[in-house]
């Protein structure tokens, strides 16, 4: 009986040992996108612990420069929570404060994050300034910057606000 043997290419077969490694942890996830003409190998890694996720970022290199290179991406795929973002924003000194709400149509959980009222000044030279500075609120910056469903930036504008019972926990 005369059996074929194949052989795999080398970044293929990088990727099932590290698939081999992880496919029985319940908190990674992979997908494997192969070569084209264009671009590399893929092998991404869906994380639903952000300890975990930030621990192999630091374990795996971004790309394995092999024969035929294999490029590693992490991903934390935990859901937004207010301890998510109340650790992104910790220690900045332009963040005021956290609340969450929950809409009472939709039940769907809005989350926001309050930055004190403050003009930040940096230099982003963009010619439409005399000395290369640009003026901007923190919450037009992260407006900007981040693209998530139900994060809200807003300034605190110094009238109160009562946080849902469920974030006063947070």
């Amino acid at each position: 009986m005369e059996r074929k043997v194949e052989l795999n290419r080398p970044d293929v077969s990088l990727a099932n040992r590290i698939k081999a490694m992880f496919e029985a942890d319940s908190e990674v996830a992979m997908d494997y996108i192969d070569a084209d003409d264009e671009n590399c190998a893929k092998l991404i890694l869906n994380v639903t612990n952000a300890e975990k996720a930030a621990a192999l970022r630091k374990l795996f290199p971004r790309r394995y420069d092999i024969s035929l290179p294999l490029e590693i991406e992490i991903n934390d795929s935990i859901p937004m929570s207010g301890d998510v973002i109340k650790a992104a924003f910790k220690g900045n000194p332009h963040f005021k404060d956290y609340c969450e709400f929950t809409n009472a149509l939709t039940l769907e959980t809005y989350h926001v994050c309050i930055f004190k009222e403050e003009i930040i000044k940096f230099l982003n030279d963009n010619a439409g300034s005399l000395h290369g500075y640009e003026f901007r609120l923190m919450e037009d910056l992260a407006k900007e910057v981040f693209d998530i469903p139900k994060l809200l930036f807003t300034t605190d504008d110094g009238l109160p606000y009562t946080p849902d019972e469920d974030s006063a926990s947070n």
